[in-house]
């Protein structure tokens, strides 16, 4: 019974990353079938674990997300500030998805990454920031701050369509990020602490390379 659901997960994980180089080598026609070709599995393999196309994009956003999530926090905690943690983060969780193919095909799926990186990404931003809050990391941050990004953050998610359409341009993801943070001050903070911080986060992060 063990071997036949480690053999199931093999399977619906091959689906998975066929689909994914299917979209990195920009194939035009994602279907059960080119999906199940790449994959070098029957055709019928695939609705043993998908109803539809649309449920494997969304799990497929989901699995890469996570994967790219995992990556970020294990070096966020590299970094000792808290709250510059959380401005990182935040370019992280802009990059994730930035080779070209992969944002066109995210700007067809808009409600599922929506959702996808509120529920990735909003627990970790909430911790680093409840943890800023008691260490009394920057002294200018205070509950007002916190409660000011509990307040807006479910807005800031819609905005991420704007980027993946940026990013799907061809536009420098520093220069995407810096441009989100002015608009939007997450924190509400004083501008010069907001943009110092900011800075900071593409000194550091721009050392970073996502992979696909």
């Amino acid at each position: 019974m063990t071997e036949k659901i480690k053999k199931s997960d093999q399977t619906k994980a091959k689906l998975l990353e066929s689909m994914w180089k299917l979209i990195l080598e920009g194939d035009k026609v994602i279907s059960v079938k080119t999906i199940t070709t790449k994959a070098g599995t029957a055709y019928g393999s695939f609705y043993r674990y998908y109803k539809n196309l649309d449920q494997v994009h969304k799990e497929l956003i989901q699995y890469r997300a996570s994967l790219l999530v995992e990556f970020a926090v294990a070096e966020l905690v590299k970094i000792e500030s808290p709250l510059l943690r959380f401005y990182v983060g935040y370019y992280f969780a802009i990059g994730m998805f930035q080779q070209e193919n992969a944002t066109q095909w995210l700007s067809k799926h808009p409600n599922f990454m929506n959702a996808t990186w509120s529920e990735i990404t909003e627990a970790t931003a909430q911790a680093f920031l409840q943890e800023s809050l008691e260490s009394d990391d920057v002294p200018e941050f205070t509950q007002k701050n916190l409660d000011h990004y509990v307040r807006i953050r479910r807005y800031v998610f819609w905005t991420y369509q704007q980027i993946i359409r940026e990013l799907s341009e061809g536009k420098p993801l520093q220069e995407i990020y810096l441009e989100f943070i002015d608009a939007v001050n997450l924190l509400d903070l004083p501008r010069d602490l907001h943009h110092q911080l900011a800075n900071e986060a593409v000194r550091i992060a721009s050392d970073f390379t996502f992979e696909n």
